[in-house]
């Protein structure tokens, strides 16, 4: 069950009092940049000439939520030290219809003398905004000046001249320096209001208010659009009624798609075929516009790892929440971030990507208890700031874009629908969190499979001759299948080229003696088995750098062959009644960079750990302890934790 979204037109509000002094000098450096004289602050005096624009045509806002935003916002353009604001939010989430609002409520103003508006064309062109705002000001000979520095020169006189005026710029998808275009941005003048689904686009255009626009809060609010979008005749039965809500929760609080659904509804009436939209819908079986709107977002990222880093959480997490430890210690195991040296450096990596596709409101934050890190968390940084993820709790974006702690990470349920879309049925299956008791029939196990997600199914058995000819296959998860008992022997016979295996959370008492001969197997994941009480022999593994046997309550030893893992550099045996390892296994292990382990014999702490980073270990007193930490002192040239 995905956490609610957030209110639809809530503004993040919440800004810590310490931050208030830094925001306040932040504000004025804008200020000073931009602008060289003041004006009386609230003052009415205004030119008495005709105004040029007109009021738009606009919808209904839906919630008092929604409201309240497009006063806040009018309430920010009245205060003289705010020239630039930025609504951002992901696609479909109404930020369009709000500041069509605030043109209107502007218009009513006699504070301000106009209002324009224009639309940023998504394929973003200097000349082409230039001509775009020429237009609406009514500047006609902007079109015979060709150099486009001489234009912005031009323009900046002509939009000079426009005393106590509002420019709102709907849809900017990149940032660009107002000088550039000829946007004079001044107290007293001109004032600039734009939407976005980046914030990282709020950041760069120096926007001293960031308002976020989040999905429709859980309740009245999105039925009630639904109802009023679906305009039907007569009062819907009990039973439509109950599918209908469902297929609203379904849209998760986005006013585009519950329009969408409600438009395409319109005039059914026969239960079934409402039972139909709701299972294409649970299933992400429907096509849908809405989806093409999401997937600009997901384009926008531009850079291939970023987006290859989001398609992986989609699939692998889903609209849950995580904590951004495991999203990016899975980043390393998918080899998502590149050749980099150290564990730090893949975690700062992962972080910075998934702030950009935070940023791009395609997966939001919150929670706490985490940590931040460096690698996996550039990329998570990327998909954030793309806008693809966008369920939060407390810890999130902050009004006026001030950051939390990026800890544990959800989704909008559209979005991973759209992630589905995106990835080929052919190489992929994804089958994760359907309630399935049974695994998929071998015929679906096509030759042409890279990647199978069956976590969190109740899957309670696999037929005992089923051996699946994936040779392509490079990643298997049956995680959170808690009623799997056992895996026949057959299973793995033709998956040679699998890379990461998870049977996490399973109630495997044993692994099938085929899994030996995965050589291409780089991670194997074993987390809270807790019934798991014996690994075959591991020594044809030597691809293996991941083996995560962490919650293996009865497991009392290790597997034979371990000292054959050369390029391990992950192993994790906590929550085991593993003691100790094997007489000389652990000086074998010359590539760990992580390791948990209970106890180590005293022979072993002298060995040495030369690029360890970091290193849990219960030991049976404290001059072992201590031993062991002037060993990682003396021999690691890499930070640590202990």
């Amino acid at each position: 069950m995905v956490s609610p979204p957030g209110n639809g037109g809530l503004v993040d509000e919440n800004v810590p009092s310490l931050k208030r002094k830094r925001k306040e000098r932040s504000n004025q450096a804008v200020v000073n940049n931009y602008c060289h004289w003041r004006f009386r602050k609230l003052s009415t005096t205004h030119a008495t000439r005709r105004r040029k624009s007109s009021p738009l045509l606009t919808t209904k806002l839906v919630g008092e939520e929604s409201k309240e935003t497009v006063k806040k916002i009018c309430d920010y353009l009245m205060e003289d030290e705010i020239v630039i604001i930025g609504i951002y939010g992901m696609g479909g989430v109404g930020k369009t219809a709000i500041l069509m609002h605030i043109h209107n409520r502007v218009l009513d103003n006699p504070t301000f003398n106009d209002v324009f508006w224009v639309t940023v064309p998504q394929e973003f062109s200097i000349y082409e905004l230039q001509d775009e705002i020429a237009n609406i000001v009514g500047l006609d000979n902007l079109s015979k000046v060709k150099d486009v520095k001489r234009r912005a020169c031009v323009l900046n006189g002509h939009l000079k001249k426009k005393k106590r005026s509002i420019l709102l710029l709907d849809g900017m998808w990149v940032h660009f320096e107002v000088e550039d275009v000829g946007i004079p941005i001044e107290q007293g003048g001109l004032k600039v209001v734009l939407t976005t689904r980046s914030l990282d686009v709020c950041h760069k255009m120096l926007c001293q208010k960031q308002v976020k626009i989040k999905p429709l809060c859980w309740g009245d609010d999105p039925w009630n659009l639904f109802l009023e979008k679906l305009c039907f005749e007569k009062e819907i039965t009990s039973e439509v009624e109950e599918i209908a809500r469902s297929i609203v929760d379904e849209c998760g609080g986005l006013p585009l798609c519950i329009i969408e659904i409600a438009t395409h509804m319109r005039g059914v009436e026969k239960v079934h075929e409402w039972k139909g939209m709701l299972r294409k819908l649970t299933e992400s079986g429907v096509e849908l516009n809405v989806f093409k709107t999401l997937k600009l977002s997901y384009m926008n990222l531009g850079d291939s790892r970023v987006q290859q880093c989001f398609l992986h959480s989609m699939l692998c997490y889903g609209e849950y929440f995580y904590d951004t430890n495991y999203l990016i210690e899975s980043f390393i195991d998918e080899d998502l971030l590149g050749g980099i040296a150290t564990r730090q450096e893949q975690h700062n990596e992962g972080d910075i990507i998934l702030d950009k596709i935070r940023k791009a409101c395609l997966r939001d934050v919150g929670g706490e208890g985490g940590e931040r890190h460096d690698d996996g968390d550039i990329i998570l940084d990327k998909i954030r700031k793309a806008c693809l993820r966008d369920v939060g709790g407390e810890g999130g974006e902050e009004e006026g874009g001030e950051e939390g702690e990026d800890w544990y990470l959800g989704v909008h349920p559209l979005l991973r629908d759209m992630a589905l879309q995106i990835v080929t049925s052919t190489t992929h299956m994804v089958k994760a969190n359907m309630g399935l008791e049974e695994i998929p029939e071998e015929k679906f196990w096509t030759n042409r499979l890279e990647k199978v997600f069956l976590q969190g199914n109740e899957i309670k058995k696999i037929p005992y001759d089923m051996s699946p000819n994936c040779p392509k296959l490079t990643r298997l998860s049956l995680k959170f299948n808690m009623s799997l008992e056992a895996i026949p022997k057959s299973f793995f016979k033709h998956l040679k080229g699998l890379k990461v295996l998870n049977l996490s959370y399973t109630r495997l008492m044993e692994l099938p003696d085929t899994i030996s001969h995965l050589e291409s197997l780089e991670a194997l994941l074993l987390q809270k088995c807790e019934k798991l009480c014996h690994i075959p022999c591991v020594q044809r593994l030597g691809s293996l750098r991941k083996l995560d046997l962490r919650g293996c309550a009865v497991l009392r030893e290790v597997p034979e062959g371990m000292e054959m893992l050369v390029k391990l550099t992950y192993l994790d045996l906590r929550g085991t009644k593993i003691e100790v390892l094997p007489e000389g296994v652990l000086g074998k292990l010359v590539n760990l960079q992580y390791l948990v382990i209970n106890h180590m014999m005293d022979e072993e702490v002298e060995v040495e750990l030369k690029i360890v980073e970091g290193l849990y270990y219960f030991g049976p007193n404290v001059e072992t302890f201590n031993a062991c930490v002037r060993l990682v002192e003396q021999n690691s040239s890499q930070p640590y934790d202990l």
